[in-house]
């Protein structure tokens, strides 16, 4: 039997889960299979969990129809070396993206982001910076009146952590968490995640981070183009026509 585990995203903590920074994007990966994988290794390949379906299809047999296009790759090679550590380079970057995570925003807009994270840099693209990342600030409670600041970032799952930093707004120690958690963010962010996994330092203005900064925007864009995300088009905006199904909150509208 093979065994898989994983998750489904980051920790549901303030500037991590619904984030494209690593610790939104990268999520335990634990696979064991007794006869077949030497168990007992670290693999630091860059693997997605779009390579999952074509690695079972490739392990039971199963041709893949072609109907729809897979993105992934199986990492069965990897998994049946006798090698740790970084097994594929081939294996040059693993993308993400994020839209719409729940009803956050003035109508029910999202969040549209994209990102590419290599062996040592996170790349992401912001295509909305001026709309709020964790959500609206404030939205109109059930009697039509204007909730308080701070009262409605519905991108941040409800969780002790949330509400010390909006407890704590005003506190100076305090206020900073919820600045890296909730402001506007730029278009463009660059981090070394070697040595700044918590995604601080954006390094997307210095001057000596220029030349990697245009490598990952091309090889970002590249992708996205080759796999057809509207976001590189002129029909991005198809997103915010998807009906939401269930409850609408109400928010102001944009300054």
């Amino acid at each position: 039997t093979l065994v898989i585990v994983t998750s489904d995203n980051g920790m549901s903590f303030p500037r991590a889960k619904a984030n494209l920074y690593e610790y939104g994007i990268h999520v335990p990966l634990a696979i064991q299979w007794p006869k077949r994988i030497p168990p007992g290794r670290t693999i630091n390949d860059l693997v997605s969990l779009v390579d999952l379906a074509p690695t079972i299809l490739e392990i039971t047999g199963i041709e893949h129809t072609g109907r729809f296009p897979m993105t992934g790759r199986s990492i069965l090679s990897i998994l049946l070396s006798e090698e740790e550590g970084v097994i594929d380079p081939s294996r040059n970057g693993v993308y993400s993206g994020r839209e719409r995570h729940s009803s956050s925003r003035y109508e029910n807009m999202g969040y549209p982001a994209r990102a590419v994270r290599t062996e040592e840099y996170l790349y992401i693209r912001n295509f909305a910076p001026e709309r709020w990342p964790a959500g609206d600030p404030q939205k109109y409670e059930e009697d039509g009146t204007l909730g308080p600041m701070h009262g409605a970032y519905h991108d941040i799952d409800p969780a002790p952590s949330l509400t010390l930093l909006v407890e704590g707004a005003d506190d100076p120690e305090l206020s900073e968490y919820l600045t890296l958690a909730v402001a506007k963010r730029p278009a463009e962010e660059l981090y070394r995640i070697v040595d700044d996994p918590e995604c601080l330092y954006n390094l997307a203005k210095s001057d000596e981070h220029q030349g990697i900064l245009r490598k990952l925007r091309q090889q970002l864009e590249r992708y996205l183009t080759e796999t057809g995300d509207p976001r590189m088009g002129s029909n991005g905006e198809v997103f915010e026509t998807y009906p939401r199904y269930s409850p609408i909150r109400l928010f102001p509208p944009p300054e």
